[in-house]
């Protein structure tokens, strides 16, 4: 899935694009900072399982944030295959934070929940962005096609991405 929408973006996408993926469960761990498209299409994702924690992930995107000084639009892919396990009114206090603090970002938010769409990502894309997705994927090539149009979307937004082939 991830590989699609890596494949869209060096495909579509700015050369001046980069790439950050955090996984989680009930912990975050970064696979990938800041790396460049090409760079990204190596990655490759190990699956821990476990719980369904969204906080340390949403925290390890705004410590991410915090050491990049650039001034590009931020465009947040979030996935998930399970209910949020944490306190759902601190992860859209976590999310708020994020968006408020790098709002000159133009911070966009989507999120994905595979197999299901669970409440707490439907209660959190309407908190923090009027203009969030929330996608729903039924099965893996579902998935894979989600993945795509959250690139095609990225690919056709404002300023060095308004381009399309």
């Amino acid at each position: 899935m991830l590989r699609r929408y890596i494949q869209h973006l060096v495909e579509h996408g700015s050369p001046s694009d980069v790439i950050s993926v955090i996984q989680f469960d009930t912990s975050a761990r970064t696979v990938a900072d800041k790396c460049s498209r090409q760079d990204a299409q190596n990655l490759t994702l190990h699956i821990n399982g476990g719980g369904t924690y969204f906080g340390p992930a949403l925290k390890q995107t705004i410590a991410l944030l915090e050491t990049d000084s650039s001034t590009c639009d931020i465009v947040l892919v979030f996935m998930t295959d399970g209910e949020n396990g944490d306190d759902a009114d601190e992860v859209v206090d976590i999310l708020r934070d994020l968006f408020r603090r790098f709002a000159a970002r133009n911070p966009k938010f989507n999120a994905i929940g595979f197999t299901q769409q669970p409440k707490s990502l439907l209660d959190m894309v309407a908190a923090v962005d009027p203009h969030g997705f929330l996608y729903g994927a039924e099965d893996s090539l579902q998935l894979q096609q989600r993945f795509v149009e959250i690139a095609e979307a990225m690919c056709m937004s404002e300023g060095t991405r308004k381009r399309k082939p």
